[in-house]
């Protein structure tokens, strides 16, 4: 029973880990945290080997596949951002660093990682989005507030201008 209430509280440490080295592109830590999560659901549940092998044979492929998704989405991302905040220099060389060949690595940690990186991923537009959402509510109350404080000062002064004739 000690175990278990040992082993919990330290996955979900570790499973946060890799979801925010994910989220702040830190492969190296997001693959060694992968490494640490893995040995300890191996050695806490003492699943046989032949058993972890057909995990991998499914889990490499279905990782392959979520990093086709994972890099186009990044690429295009990355061309977006650059597009209107970069001169030609800082183009070419996002362009160069963009290659699947400099990715390397990256693509690597996406296909060993794939379930934190779409965590990462998925948390990522949420906060997106409640982060556009709550600004246009805001913005919309601020207007609306100015356009009501405008309003009033031309009805004011509407009124308390002598007409001119």
């Amino acid at each position: 029973m000690m175990n278990f209430m040992i082993m919990w509280p330290t996955m979900l440490v570790v499973i946060g880990a890799i979801v925010a080295s994910q989220y702040y592109e830190s492969n190296r830590w997001s693959i060694v945290f992968a490494f640490i999560s893995a040995f300890q659901l191996i050695s806490y549940y003492a699943v046989p080997w032949t058993m972890v092998c057909a995990g991998i044979a499914i889990y490499l492929p279905t990782g392959t596949v979520f990093s086709f998704w994972r890099y186009k989405r990044y690429v295009c991302a990355v061309v977006k951002r650059t597009r209107y905040t970069c001169d030609e220099f800082q183009k070419t060389q996002a362009m160069k660093r963009l290659h699947p060949t400099r990715m390397w690595t990256t693509i690597v940690t996406w296909i060993i990682v794939w379930p934190f990186s779409m965590m990462s991923s998925i948390v990522s537009d949420i906060v997106s989005v409640a982060e556009i959402v709550i600004t246009r509510i805001l913005r919309g109350a601020y207007h609306r507030i100015y356009d009501r404080a405008v309003k009033e000062i031309d009805a004011s002064d509407d009124n308390n201008t002598p007409k001119v004739e």
